[in-house]
């Protein structure tokens, strides 16, 4: 398996004066296999994003443990670490995030480049560009001349530089138009029958994660319960 949590918790405290502990998280299993799409879907504010950081350890668990490839990321040792840091990636739902405001997008895609110590060409750059559906023109414009499908492409074709094993998608086409979204899927779906990335797929839409993912689980009060795809409920009818 190349994610799995086990008996995973999460508590937030709150408040100004009187803190209260909310156990987002509670005894959370779940698993993604090398190359699946496994969907994550629940209300705002149910603990998507927080059992997502989880699983790219970029959050600290109160309890429980993560495995990549079979061993617990807190037992990785500093070169394992350095490892799973370029393994395991996120795309946001908001892509602005990822880019520097004041860079031109050329900056900010040899970024990568640079920190993990990757060969570098202005032609390796646009081939990047050119596989998430972007030229060489959209290298000189500043984030905020982009439009949210640009960005969002630009976001994933700086976080595939690294050749990621798994992507957590957080959202990641929920500020889109219909049409964009609908391309932003296809990409993914693209980049994943070539590179046989795995994703955890959050979303909101229920229909969306039924279309793009082969299992979906649901987070209701921070437990997670699996449910059945089209795929899955229609043989069960067939059968009953």
């Amino acid at each position: 398996m190349l994610v799995e949590a086990v008996n995973l918790c999460k508590t937030y405290k709150i408040g100004w004066f009187r803190k209260r502990r909310i156990e987002v998280i509670k005894e959370v299993a779940i698993s993604v296999a090398e190359g699946e799409t496994v969907g994550l879907v629940g209300e705002s504010g149910s603990g998507k994003t927080t059992l997502g950081l989880l699983l790219t350890g970029l959050l600290k668990p109160d309890g429980g443990q993560v495995f990549f490839k079979g061993k617990a990321i807190s037992e990785l040792t500093p070169r394992e670490k350095k490892d799973f840091r370029r393994q395991v990636q996120v795309i946001f739902q908001h892509p602005e995030v990822a880019f520097n405001p004041k860079w031109r997008l050329r900056r900010s895609l040899a970024e990568p480049y640079k920190l993990h110590k990757i060969p570098f060409t202005e032609e390796l750059l646009l081939e990047h560009l050119k596989t998430v559906g972007l030229s060489s023109e959209h290298l000189d414009r500043y984030p905020s001349q982009l439009s949210g499908g640009e960005l969002q492409r630009a976001a994933i074709a700086r976080v595939m530089v690294l050749e990621p094993k798994f992507l957590v998608l957080d959202e990641p086409t929920s500020m889109l138009d219909v049409i964009t979204q609908a391309q932003i899927i296809r990409l993914l779906q693209a980049i994943q029958k070539e590179k046989g990335v795995a994703y955890l797929f959050i979303t909101h839409d229920l229909e969306l994660a039924r279309l793009f993912c082969q299992r979906i689980y649901r987070l209701v009060e921070g437990k997670l319960e699996e449910m059945p795809t089209v795929r899955s409920a229609s043989r069960d009818s067939a059968t009953s």
